[in-house]
């Protein structure tokens, strides 16, 4: 490592001098506003690198706009609403060695604090303040002065009146739903409250009742009612604990598992006796067709979902036709669907393209989705099936489930449809229906084609997000919005409920344009003060009166929101787009102008390590902070950035990261190096105007990708293809020129410009031998036209080619020469080429058409003909130079570059033409090809 780099000096001597002058804490100026904003996080325990990921690339693109003249603001706060913290706190009361390990063991909490973890807000402020640190200590151009917390009274009495406000547009309403429950914490569970299971839908099952020759039933549960009519036999597991239940007037056979679902979604159970799996195999069961049926074993029925018995369609069933083939039964499967070329058993052809064999396949899935899709979307109901023949599948699962319903010959039940969904308390969720629950009616047709409007008019990045934020607007229901349990904000006209965490944090953006003001108001926050503020509504003298707060402070708030909403852009990780994202959409709708909807959102890729997926419950991360203090800040920010697109799931390993480190202390030895080089002349050589030339494309092209947010991309252009750059260019001159110097000294002061966004405390400290300024505040290189030169690039090109070229020949032929001859073209394939780069069309022999109307190449038609298709890729290659292909003289590069040339293969180098070559024994000159001489090796 260099000696003087010492990254822990370097980082917090800039952070005091940030600190110190105020550097990110911003004020409303003259300039155009930008804001960025980036989900908060909940601080109940230490970051990990995946976190970093997540705040570091909105710091990335903050600190560009800054630089590039943009008054921007990047602000924080720690959501800590709901019932994790809660979980935590109790799981420590009592002692719990899994909690109490991570705790103490990964997040290195000391032991005479974990103590006060019994108090859930300990936790959040312990975990806050560590969070901060961490973010500070990572170069986050933050302003916390905008900082504060969702259990904040004055946040209390924002949500409040954002909540009576969507009551009064009748978005919110209370009504029984099922939802994802927690019975240990006896609460309703938001995906911020899993530890698994954040993707979990909640599926409409039918339990259809089949019954026994002794009346009891056995009620399984299906997806497809429609279904019904082809059943063959049902399947239970033999091993299998089943239990004799009342429910109602009837008697029940569900799966042990299942009586505490049922109890949750409002049954009365009353449990009678358990019984075996085997005890059933063998009996009998009679359809709602009044037909019977046999009841056999299938070690595949999951006795965790829904009831524990299943319902055998093998026409229509891979799953069910495999077992019974297993099982050599007679049973042939009975067609209710009619499927176009899929025959009297579509599942049997599944079958066969999948080339299943057994119960195990790992096809089976694939095999049962492509079938069930393809006969929902296009199959129709058979023949001989009454009044349901004829009907497309989707009309028939409906009017059939309703029959069945109507009939009392089935019921309803919820089940998620994947599993394990689990409670971050460690609890296995289940699906509740709650009665008498708060919902955002996200189904309101009008609320729904508003958001869809708002989509249309936001920039995404990446854009094909769109059509996920379209299924979600089109997916989302309603959601329970209210919980008993939790940290947060009581709804304000009922005080029994608390405001979950996915509905209190939905516009809080607009909250951070006036977080900082409202810290030291000395007056009521009423919903007038919000109504004036974020709506333009009411009377400023009016308010004052009613909430005691000055008018030149609720001006102040006025004017602060007014600049800077709408936000530009929010970034967030793609998981979030099924609820928080989308939500926060319906919520601007909802209650914002349409001048003040979001303009941007930006996407975020999930976190590995070492290629699996990062757990803190498991202990399979790398935090933040050691990460740091290994590697320094500069190298974290760096290796996050280069690993992968935002969008896209990186991978953090150690011996990248180390690599990494091992590539900023290269650059670090040399930019100092290259801005000691002052007081040089301007006398400059082509090879100079080159690596201008080159730098300013690279400027261009990290402009461009950063307004993408391809911060990848930028990186690769701002640093390592310039680096390549470099290393050209100091093959290919002698740096010690006076020329030299000074074109390296004035590109090294806007490369550590360019660079300054992605690694902020080299670029500062590196500065600050050159400048008295914050690089921070300077601004980002915009491209200097003067010294954009594409011939010159393209000859380089050339010469680097040519390079090549020799170096295949050498290694193929594993000779040492001791001359190399170069043949450049004559004149006329030049003016070949040249025509031909002026044609749209390569068909050849259109192409050949057109070179034979010319009577300089007529003559010579059998050798056009040879190199014809050579000099179509020539063109292919070189396309975007081509326009100075005819003013570029190969002979003259080459012969300008033969000192280069000569050092590069410690040879003579000698270039001639083919007309008249200088020494040419195997006739190799004949080869010779425009932009691409002939070689030979002695």
């Amino acid at each position: 490592m260099t000696n003087d780099y010492s990254f822990q000096d370097i980082e917090e001597k800039w952070i005091k001098k940030w600190q110190k002058n105020d550097v990110f804490n911003v004020k409303k100026d003259q300039r155009d506003s930008y804001f960025v904003n980036v989900a908060y996080p909940y601080p109940s325990g230490s970051m990990h690198v995946g976190h970093g990921r997540t705040y570091t690339l909105p710091d990335i693109v903050a600190r560009y706009k800054r630089m590039d003249g943009y008054n921007v603001l990047f602000p924080m706060a720690w959501h800590v609403t709901g019932t994790p913290v809660i979980g935590i706190s109790r799981r420590i009361k009592e002692e719990d060695e899994d909690t109490l390990d991570i705790y103490k063991n990964l997040y290195g909490v000391p032991e005479e604090k974990i103590g006060d973890f019994k108090d859930p807000l300990e936790i959040v402020n312990y975990f806050s303040d560590e969070y901060k640190k961490v973010m500070t200590r990572l170069g986050y151009s933050i302003d916390w002065d905008r900082e504060f917390r969702t259990v904040d009274d004055e946040y209390n009495s924002f949500i409040e009146w954002q909540y009576r406000r969507l009551k009064d547009k009748g978005l919110i309403k209370k009504g029984t739903h099922p939802v994802k429950y927690c019975p240990n914490d006896e609460n309703a569970l938001g995906d911020h409250d899993l530890l698994e299971g954040e993707e979990a839908g909640i599926e409409d099952f039918f339990l259809i009742k089949f019954e026994l020759d002794n009346g009891d039933v056995l009620p399984c549960a299906t997806l497809r009612p429609e279904t019904v009519l082809g059943v063959t036999n049902l399947w239970i597991k033999p091993s299998g604990q089943y239990v004799k239940v009342d429910v109602g007037e009837e008697r029940w056979i569900v799966a042990k598992k299942a009586i505490a679902k049922l109890r949750e979604q409002g049954w009365m159970v009353e449990e009678i006796e358990e019984i075996k799996g085997e005890e059933l195999i063998g009996k009998e069961a009679e359809t709602p067709r009044s037909e019977s049926v046999p009841i056999l074993e299938a070690d595949f029925v999951d006795l965790d979902v829904a009831t524990g018995v299943v319902m055998s369609v093998p026409a229509h069933a891979p799953y069910d036709l495999i077992a019974l083939k297993e099982l050599e039964t007679d049973i042939f499967p009975k067609k209710v669907i009619d499927l176009e070329e899929y025959g009297d058993v579509p599942a049997q052809k599944m079958l066969e393209k999948y080339n299943v064999s057994n119960q195990i396949d790992d096809s089976l899935e694939d095999a049962t989705e492509e079938l069930y899709n393809k006969e929902f979307n296009n199959g129709f109901i058979s023949s001989g099936f009454e009044d349901y023949s004829g009907l497309d599948v989707k009309s028939a699962r409906k009017q059939i489930g309703e029959d069945l319903v109507s009939s009392d010959l089935a019921e309803k039940m919820y089940e998620f449809d994947q599993k394990p969904v689990v409670c971050r308390c460690g609890e296995d969720a289940v699906v509740k229906v709650l009665e008498d629950q708060w919902f955002l009616d996200y189904s309101d047709r009008s609320w729904k084609q508003k958001t869809h409007d708002a989509l249309r008019d936001i920039n995404l990045i990446p854009s094909d997000i769109e059509k996920d934020f379209d299924h979600a607007i089109d997916w989302l229901e309603e959601w329970a919005c209210t919980r008993r349990v939790g940290l947060g904000t009581n709804l304000p006209w009922d005080k029994e409920w608390i405001i979950e965490p996915l509905s209190d944090s939905t516009i809080y953006m607009s909250y951070y344009t006036i977080s900082k003001l409202l810290k030291d108001v000395d007056g009521d926050l009423k919903d007038e003060l919000f109504d004036y503020l974020f709506l333009d509504k009411g009377d400023v003298s009016e308010i004052s009166e009613k909430t005691g707060i000055e008018k030149t402070k609720i001006k102040e708030m006025k004017e602060e929101f007014e600049y800077w909403y709408p936000y530009d852009y929010r970034f967030s990780a793609k998981d979030l787009i099924p609820n928080h994202l989308t939500f926060q959409l319906f919520h601007h709708t909802a209650l914002f102008d349409e001048e003040k909807w979001p303009q941007g959102i930006s996407v975020l890729g999930m976190g590995l390590l070492e290629g699996e997926k990062m757990s803190s419950s498991k202990g399979h991360v790398v935090l933040l902070e050691n990460a740091i203090e290994k590697y320094g800040s500069d190298t974290v920010r760096f290796f996050l950035v280069e690993n992968a697109e935002p969008w896209q799931d990186f991978d953090w390993r150690e011996n990248d990261v180390k690599s990494t480190q091992n590539k900023l202390m290269h650059f670090w030895d040399n930019i100092e190096k290259y801005l000691s080089f002052e007081d040089f002349s301007k006398n400059l050589e082509k090879i100079d105007y080159w690596l201008l030339s080159r730098f300013n494309e690279r400027v261009k092209k990290t402009r461009e990708s950063l307004e993408n947010h391809q911060t990848r991309k930028a990186l690769q252009n701002a640093f390592y293809l310039f680096r390549k750059d470099l290393g050209w260019y100091k093959k290919r001159t002698n740096i010690d020129r006076e020329g030299a110097k000074w074109c390296l000294n004035k590109v090294s002061r806007e490369w550590i410009k360019l660079l300054a966004p992605f690694i902020p405390f080299i670029a500062e400290e590196v500065w600050s031998k050159i400048g008295d300024s914050f690089v921070s505040e300077e601004a980002f290189p915009r491209v200097e036209s003067e010294y954009i030169n594409r011939k010159v690039e393209f000859e380089e090109n050339l010469l680097r080619e040519v390079r090549e070229d020799v170096n295949e020949i050498i290694n193929v032929t594993d000779s040492t020469p001791e001359k190399i001859y170069l043949y450049t073209s004559s004149q006329w394939k030049d003016d070949l080429i040249g025509l031909i780069a002026q044609e749209d069309d390569f068909d050849q022999g259109k192409l050949m058409g057109e070179i034979m109307k010319r009577d300089e190449f007529k003559k010579r038609g059998e050798e056009v003909n040879r190199i014809l298709d050579d000099l179509i890729e020539i063109v292919r290659e070189h396309n975007e130079y081509m326009e100075y292909a005819s003013s570029v003289d190969l002979g003259e590069v080459l012969e300008g570059a033969s000192d280069y040339l000569e050092k590069e293969f410690d040879c003579d180098i000698i270039v001639t033409n083919e007309k008249n070559p200088v020494h040419d024994p195997q006739n190799k000159s004949k080869n010779a090809l425009p932009l691409k001489p002939a070689i030979y090796l002695e």
